[in-house]
Parts: C-alpha cells; sequence; structure tokens
C-alpha cells in the first residue's frame, strides 16, 4: 500500500492577487523557516500576472482559485488545511526565520492564537513614516491582533474570518476569540510588512475600505473607533518616540490626516448608498 502524507502541524494561507512580484520574497522566507512540519497553501483570485504560475512553480506549495475579496480566500484556505495551526499572511510580507518556532512553541506552552508583531518594510520618506507608525502600536492592546497564528479548532469554533467583512476583519476574528476565552500569546519574532506606501494610492485604498466599515462600527463602536479614530491612544502612549523623530512625526500626521479624510469619506458614502438602495 502506498505511504500516506503526514498531516502537517501548521497551514499556512496566503491569498493573492495580481502580487507576482512580491510573493517570491514571501515563499523563500517560508522556505527559510527552522520549522519544517509546515504546508503552504497559496489562494489566488484569478490573477492576470503570473502568480498563479508561480506559486505553482513551488512543489510544496498547494495552489487554489478563490474570490472575490481576501475574506473568501482566507476562509477557503482554511477549509481545506490539514494542520492543526493555521496561519495567515499576505504576499506583501516577509518572515523572521524562527517565526513558525516560536509560534509553536507559544502553542505547546497552551496559547490557542498568538500576535504577531509587524515592523514596516520598504524605502522612501513614507516608507519610513509607516515604520514609525507600525512600532507605535508594538504592544498596543488596540491596534495589534491575535489574526495571524490560530489552532484550527478554536478558528473553526468561533466561525473563521466573516464573509460579509471586507474591512476591519483582522480585529474583528481577534474580538471573538478574545470573547470566546481563547488563550492569546505575543511572539517575539516578527513580520516585516512590505506595503505599497504610495500616497495616493494608500488614500484611494482608505476611501475603498471605508465604503464597508459601517457594519464595523455598529457591531463595536467603542473599540473600533479607538482602533480607527485620527488621533489614536498609540501615538498618546509613545509621544516620546514620536518627538524623536519629528520630520518623520510630520508625515505621519500628514498620512493619517489625509487617509482618515478619505476613509470618512467612503463611510458617509457607504451609508448613503444604502439608504439609496433601500429607498
Amino acid at each position: 500500500m502506498p505511504e500516506t502524507a503526514p498531516v502537517p502541524s501548521v497551514s499556512i494561507v496566503i491569498p493573492t492577487r495580481n502580487c507576482s512580484h512580491l510573493l517570491k520574497r514571501l515563499l523563500d522566507s517560508i522556505d527559510r523557516q527552522t520549522c519544517r512540519d509546515m504546508e503552504v497553501i497559496v489562494i489566488d483570485n484569478f490573477s492576470s500576472d503570473g502568480t498563479f504560475q508561480l506559486a505553482s512553480s513551488r512543489s510544496n506549495v498547494r495552489v487554489f482559485q478563490k474570490g472575490p475579496e481576501r475574506h473568501a480566500q482566507r476562509g477557503y484556505g482554511a477549509s481545506v488545511a490539514q494542520g492543526r495551526f493555521l496561519m495567515f499572511f499576505d504576499a506583501d510580507m516577509e518572515l523572521d526565520f524562527n517565526l513558525i518556532e516560536n509560534c509553536m512553541h507559544l502553542a505547546a506552552q497552551g496559547a490557542d492564537a498568538v500576535i504577531i508583531p509587524e515592523r514596516g518594510g520598504g524605502e522612501g520618506f513614507w516608507a519610513a513614516c509607516q515604520k514609525l507608525e507600525k512600532e507605535c502600536y508594538w504592544e498596543d492592546p488596540w491596534m495589534e491582533a491575535a489574526n495571524r497564528f490560530i489552532r484550527k479548532d478554536i478558528y473553526d469554533s468561533v466561525g473563521g474570518y466573516r464573509t460579509d467583512l471586507i474591512a476591519g476583519e483582522d480585529f474583528e476574528i481577534h474580538d471573538r476569540l478574545v470573547h470566546a476565552g481563547a488563550r492569546i500569546a505575543r511572539a517575539t519574532s516578527m513580520i516585516t510588512h512590505y506595503e505599497d506606501t504610495r500616497f495616493w494610492y494608500v488614500v484611494k485604498k482608505k476611501f475603498y475600505y471605508g465604503t464597508h466599515m459601517k457594519k464595523v462600527f455598529q457591531e463595536a463602536p467603542l473599540r473600533n473607533t479607538k482602533r480607527f479614530v485620527l488621533f489614536k491612544p498609540a501615538y498618546l502612549r509613545n509621544w516620546k518616540l514620536l518627538l524623536k523623530h519629528p520630520i518623520l512625526t510630520g508625515g505621519i500626521i500628514t498620512m493619517k490626516t489625509t487617509q482618515f479624510l478619505a476613509g470618512s469619506l467612503g463611510l458617509l458614502t457607504g451609508f448613503f448608498k444604502k439608504k439609496e438602495v433601500s429607498s
């Protein structure tokens, strides 16, 4: 009889869409992990730039196609995952070499889910501003979420990523885990997140997400106001750090003010469209 493949401990789920220029760096960082007891699942949203072909060329990657949004891709990836633990990453990320080992160690100590801190990546002024911004979020109770490493049975028991949320879904699943009594730890290893920091690209993205934020605020107004308000508690806690970098702090103020206005306009647009449809 043919031997059956061993069941991996960790299933890594990666939603993708037209990101072939980013995906290789993430997959290479996964290949460098000190923990090898894993499978990699890419859920591609019908890319036209060779992303599907790039993922398929890796012998250790299972590739599927699914849309229409990231939450649906993550949900499908979790449904086909074989591991006892789920990890969710985006194509524009790079993992510290021992990240999975660090998370598995915390799981062995009893953690059901793990907060993985992020550092900013990339070059240029706006990327430097974002690096400082992300540093302000480290160990902040409102801005970090246990959404990237979750025990699969716990993930299933809380219902996984919701298919009706396009924005705020990372915080929302964290809140459900907390409400369910999940034991949450925080990793010391990190993700480097190479987000696109082009100014107007980010503004447009914030507007788009804003159009889908109505439900997020209605369901948890206090928590999400602290997360999405312009002057976040995280900035107040880190005022000394921000004062050390006045030029970058000025950039953060410019960047976040413009993004906040774009998101608020998107939110208002979302409310208006809802009323228009129902009238």
